[in-house]
């Protein structure tokens, strides 16, 4: 039955270890390649990091006005009349409002036209690890093609199928068993944490690839529809205009003593 294989066990000697050691050698050489064509610079790492620092900073001044907004709108009420008009001059003033002022943001392709060097130096980063990651594909996708490593101590579902078992074409073949080309894949994408234990630019360079793409699949998000901080502050400033305001300790001694009075009245029937 093909859902029982016996694996020769010399395949971990043949198969396993050296696709193991390709991959981290291949990683090694990858890394002092981009260290190599950056010529040892960290020229992006700045750039980077300080409209980085000015973009989240900028964010969360924004989030932290309309909290505050919010906070003012659910409790109004113990705010004396001259403590709530000064928070309102405060947050809508037209001129010096806190709602009203325009805070510059930066996306990364003008940080990138202000320091070429830059974008320089992520295209030879970006040289460095592709042409090794593309010759160890070809090599791997020539000698170590067509194997079965071995199994998983556990049951998978038939979606797993693509996963675990790219370049075998056995429909009948157990899910739990795990193809050599699918182990290095994983072993590629996976082996990036043990290398930052020993190489601090590896830390910086998937720092700035998460900075990267998550400016980049921010603007897409704003273009389908989604929420612009903006816009927000414009309507929060415009609804803190229209805000009534009603201070909940007027008339307190009245409302006290109809209180007292009350009780006292229960207490007596």
């Amino acid at each position: 039955h093909a859902g029982d294989l016996v694996l020769d066990s010399e395949i971990k000697y043949w198969v396993l270890l050296p696709l193991t050691v390709s991959v981290l050698l291949l990683m090694l050489l990858r890394q002092f390649a981009s260290v190599f064509l950056t010529g040892g610079s960290k020229s992006t790492e700045p750039a980077v990091s300080e409209a980085s620092r000015a973009s989240q900073l900028s964010e969360r001044r924004q989030t932290s006005l309309l909290g505050r907004c919010r906070t003012i709108k659910a409790s109004s009420s113990v705010l004396t009349p001259a403590g709530f008009r000064s928070r309102i001059s405060y947050l809508t003033d037209p001129s010096t409002g806190a709602l009203h002022m325009k805070t510059e943001k930066k996306d990364m392709a003008e940080m990138f036209m202000q320091n070429p060097d830059a974008m320089g130096g992520m295209m030879k980063q970006q040289l460095g690890s592709l042409g090794p990651q593309l010759a160890l594909g070809a090599f791997v996708n020539t000698f170590f093609k067509g194997f079965v490593l071995g199994k998983l101590p556990f049951a998978l579902s038939p979606k797993f199928r693509g996963m675990l078992q790219s370049g075998i074409d056995l429909p009948s073949l157990d899910v739990s068993y795990l193809s050599s080309l699918s182990y290095y894949m994983l072993l590629l994408f996976g082996s990036r944490g043990i290398l930052t234990l020993f190489f601090k630019d590896v830390v910086n360079d998937a720092a700035m690839a998460q900075q990267l793409q998550g400016r980049g699949m921010a603007s897409p998000m704003m273009g389908m529809g989604g929420q612009d901080v903006g816009k927000q502050l414009e309507a929060e400033a415009k609804a803190m205009d229209l805000l009534q305001h009603r201070f909940r300790g007027d008339d307190v001694e009245a409302r006290a003593a109809d209180v007292l009075l009350k009780r006292r009245r229960r207490a007596t029937l």
